[in-house]
């Protein structure tokens, strides 16, 4: 999944929280919050903390907060799966 372009340049000019990859929040237009969002090349969506499947439709990213939360990060990133 693509962050939308206005989100992912603003990443691309941020440091990273690991090789090739950030650690974000989400706020949705909803108001609703989303943790723990590892974001690979500062543009592709890879996986949210807590989910199998990614909880976000790009359109709805009101925010992006960037956390560098390495903590959360349950296992290394797998950048395989993000190539496609």
């Amino acid at each position: 999944m693509v962050m939308p372009t206005r989100w992912a340049a603003w990443l691309a000019t941020q440091p990273e929280t690991g090789r090739g990859y950030q650690v974000v929040d989400v706020v949705l237009t909803d108001g609703l919050l989303i943790k723990d969002v590892a974001v690979v090349d500062a543009h592709r969506i890879s996986e949210v903390r807590g989910h199998t499947a990614v909880p976000i439709d790009p359109s709805d990213i009101a925010e992006v907060r960037l956390t560098q939360n390495r903590s959360s990060a349950e296992r290394p990133i797998d950048r395989r799966l993000t190539s496609r």
